[in-house]
């Protein structure tokens, strides 16, 4: 089950203690800053028929406070490089657990790769495609 989806079971109740354990031992900085976002909007960014627009205005104004108040040399610089774009993407997911599916697109490349590199199996031919929504792949030939 998804943080988000814990902590806004009861939306005028939000135990910090249970966000906590959910996190676990990996409270890295992007941890600490999840849980910021979520104890204060009460769920992912892109979510609950927020429009994208609202969201990424809003995480844009995270991106640079957290750059700012970080040790970095020239946090200006770093700011600028972040683009617009990789904002809005970030909030177009939402709650969706895009590490999942890069995992799994690498597993099925990683294994192409060994196909084509043993000749023992036969690759798949031409185009593959993966919707993760539905959790269906489908080759086709085009």
């Amino acid at each position: 089950m998804l943080l988000a989806d814990r902590c806004s079971r009861d939306s005028l109740r939000f135990d910090q203690s249970n966000a906590f354990l959910i996190l676990g031992k990996e409270q890295n900085s992007d941890n600490v800053e999840l849980f910021k976002y979520i104890e204060t909007i009460r769920r992912y960014p892109g979510t609950n028929g927020v429009p994208c627009t609202i969201d990424a205005i809003d995480l844009k104004q995270r991106v640079v406070s957290i750059v700012s108040s970080s040790q970095v040399e020239n946090p200006e610089a770093i700011i600028a490089q972040v683009p617009q774009s990789a904002i809005v993407e970030m909030c177009r997911y939402g709650a969706g657990e895009i590490h999942v599916i890069a995992s799994f697109i690498g597993g099925i490349v990683a294994q192409e790769v060994i196909k084509l590199a043993t000749n023992q199996y036969v690759p798949l031919d031409n185009t593959f495609i993966y919707d993760g929504h539905t959790q269906l792949s489908s080759v086709f030939k085009m």
